[in-house]
């Protein structure tokens, strides 16, 4: 098949164009993968100091609950010792309110205070409970912190893993980046 001079001038024309539009589309590809490639760095790398913060943040915690629950389990005790003392105090009233019968205004005192003290002793039992209770859930929450720190390292490596890939994907790029410089 033969072409005329203008035929064939026209079809080296259309190649010229479709090459030219195929250099912008390369050129614009290449811009927007600059930009994936260093968006995609700077959430990895925000991601990975969270991930940092977070993990020390748990060490954190994680150490001063170990000293919270000393502590509760001493006013568990101090709580339980302050019971057993109103129990006896309770003891000595009801002594005291024999000895004083003959005063009737004192012996009805007396009975107005056993009753107190037996009604803070009441309290003071069930705030021991109470104190015991929250040991226990402080124990819990310990163990499930614990329970994150470990999730969190291992989530550690996957992460730096996952940056190294983004690198890896990021090579061809990098090798465009040599030829357009901006």
């Amino acid at each position: 098949m033969d072409l005329s001079d203008t035929q064939a001038e026209e079809v080296r024309k259309a190649v010229a164009d479709f090459k030219k539009g195929m250099e912008l589309r390369g050129e614009l590809n290449l811009r927007v993968a600059r930009r994936v490639t260093s968006i995609l760095r700077a959430g990895m790398f925000s991601f990975g100091i969270i991930a940092v913060i977070l993990v020390g943040m748990l060490i954190a915690f994680t150490s001063r609950v170990s000293d919270m629950i000393v502590v509760l389990d001493t006013m568990r005790v101090q709580f339980s010792a302050m019971s057993s003392d109103m129990q006896q105090m309770n003891q000595i009233v009801d002594r005291m309110d024999k000895n004083m019968q003959s005063f009737p205004v004192i012996s009805a005192e007396l009975g107005t205070m056993r009753l107190n003290v037996s009604t803070m002793n009441t309290h003071l039992k069930s705030m021991s409970e109470k104190v015991k209770r929250v040991e226990y859930t402080m124990r819990g929450i310990t163990t499930n912190v614990g329970h994150m720190n470990q999730s969190f390292r291992k989530l550690e490596p996957s992460v730096r893993g996952l940056g190294g890939n983004i690198n890896n994907a990021a090579e061809p790029m990098k090798t465009f980046n040599s030829f357009f410089p901006w």
